[in-house]
């Protein structure tokens, strides 16, 4: 024997369903942000402040992953002044500081090491990247 079609259940099985579905959706994309709201771009100096009339591309803006962007046509002593301003911010904890050759390069965590920023220079391409990211390992 056959069981009875309920056209009236099937629809209400399916409605719970997809609730259900979005939920659990809603969770995982909560689960994956930064649960203390951080905007990785607010953390570090403003680059349209110290970068004043270059041009900036934003390369990637996941505010709560990661921040970079790439600066061109900038002036003589912006990367220097940049990195100084870094420093001011708190990203204090030195990884490296370096000049070769090809550019300059400059990393350093925050004060309580939960950010990293890294400046960097490249002679032959003329561009100065900015990245701000997480050291968490998990994220």
């Amino acid at each position: 024997m056959r069981p009875r079609f309920n056209f009236e259940r099937d629809v209400n099985m399916r409605r719970a369903l997809c609730v259900l579905l979005a939920l659990s959706m809603l969770v995982l994309l909560v689960g994956c942000t930064d649960s203390a709201g951080i905007s990785y771009a607010e953390l570090i100096p403003d680059p349209e402040v110290y970068f004043d009339g270059s041009d900036i591309s934003v390369i990637y803006d996941g505010s709560e992953t990661m921040y970079m962007c790439q600066v061109r046509n900038y002036q003589d002593g912006d990367y220097e002044v940049y990195v100084e301003e870094c420093k001011t911010a708190g990203f204090t904890d030195i990884i490296y500081e370096m000049e070769l050759d090809s550019g300059k390069m400059f990393a350093a965590n925050s004060e309580n090491g939960e950010y990293r920023a890294d400046v960097s220079i490249a002679y032959d391409t003329e561009i100065i990247t900015v990245t701000c990211q997480s050291n968490a390992e998990d994220e």
